[in-house]
């Protein structure tokens, strides 16, 4: 039976651990889906799904669903408030991609990948800025503390959905007291053994809900970064980390795959143009008014996440 690679690709993404909300039936036509459908006892994506059918003349007349438009919006937002604002993009998507029905490796994956895709144009034109002294410490802990965030997000992806919901959302309000937190400290030096408990917690983090930038910026306080330096600082600790973290995922979780590479591949124009609007648009308004707006978001995406149940 002959079908689409495009739509082969968004029916084989929908991976184990969700059924297809849209029946497939070799030969037959696709059932429509119904809110709070439940099938071989598998809990249903929380919203909708967008299906397309395809035409008969490819075989059959079947419906798949297509997690690729909600990756690339939910993406595209992500992407337009980190380039806008310089953060964001793991709080907003992670909680979103779980909202949508992707598992917690793929959404954290996917947001990885896109964090990877994002910062290797920008380490590259800041690469005379890296303040390689503080980067070397800083991603030797890292890289040896995601394995534990992964190894914690696995023992969790084993939860009930709601669970994880409320682990992600409270994630993000953590990553939100310290954003708010962080002003109160600056310019106050640390201690070696701080700064080591700062970037391990920040690879921990980073292995289980793609997060690790609240403590990096909090670290950053006690450091008299100038912007291009602050900005290739937590870049290159990105871009070092992101292989690593998925190659992790993919040979450990059951639920990733390489469709995710390929997801995110996908969508990357959608990212690069995201961040490039949202630097036009930070340039042009009050960086204090994006910043409380954005915290703003993100603590109702969290109360979402935390409150709002399966």
């Amino acid at each position: 039976m002959t079908a689409l690679p495009f739509f082969h690709f968004t029916y084989a993404f929908r991976w184990e651990r969700y059924q297809p909300l849209c029946d497939l039936h070799d030969g037959a036509a696709a059932g429509p889906w119904q809110p709070g459908h439940k099938r071989c006892g598998q809990q249903t994506l929380p919203i909708a799904p967008v299906c397309v059918t395809l035409p008969a003349a490819y075989g059959v007349q079947r419906t798949v669903d297509m997690p690729l438009i909600w990756a690339g919006l939910i993406m595209f937002v992500g992407s337009l408030a980190q380039g806008t604002i310089g953060f964001a993009l793991g709080m907003i998507a992670v909680p979103l991609l779980v909202e949508a029905g992707f598992s917690l490796s793929q959404a954290v994956a996917l947001t990885t990948l896109s964090i990877g895709i994002q910062v290797m144009f920008g380490v590259w034109q800041l690469r005379a800025h890296i303040p390689w002294g503080d980067v070397k410490p800083a991603a030797i802990t890292r890289l040896l503390t995601v394995a534990v965030g992964v190894l914690l997000l696995l023992n969790v992806e084993a939860l009930e959905l709601a669970s994880i919901k409320r682990l992600v959302g409270f994630g993000v309000l953590l990553g939100v007291a310290v954003r708010i937190a962080a002003g109160k400290f600056a310019g106050r030096e640390w201690p070696t053994a701080a700064s080591i408990a700062a970037f391990s917690i920040s690879g921990v983090l980073q292995g289980l809900v793609a997060m690790g930038g609240p403590p990096l910026v909090l670290w950053m306080t006690t450091r008299d970064y100038e912007a291009r330096e602050a900005r290739a600082f937590t870049m290159t600790l990105f871009l070092f980390n992101a292989p690593v973290q998925v190659a992790l995922l993919l040979f450990l979780s059951t639920t990733m795959n390489l469709e995710v590479i390929l997801l995110a591949l996908v969508i990357s124009p959608l990212i690069y143009f995201g961040t490039a609007i949202g630097v036009r648009i930070g340039n042009r308004f009050s960086k204090r008014l994006l910043n409380h707006a954005a915290l703003a978001v993100l603590t109702v995406i969290a109360l979402k996440a935390i409150l709002g149940g399966g």
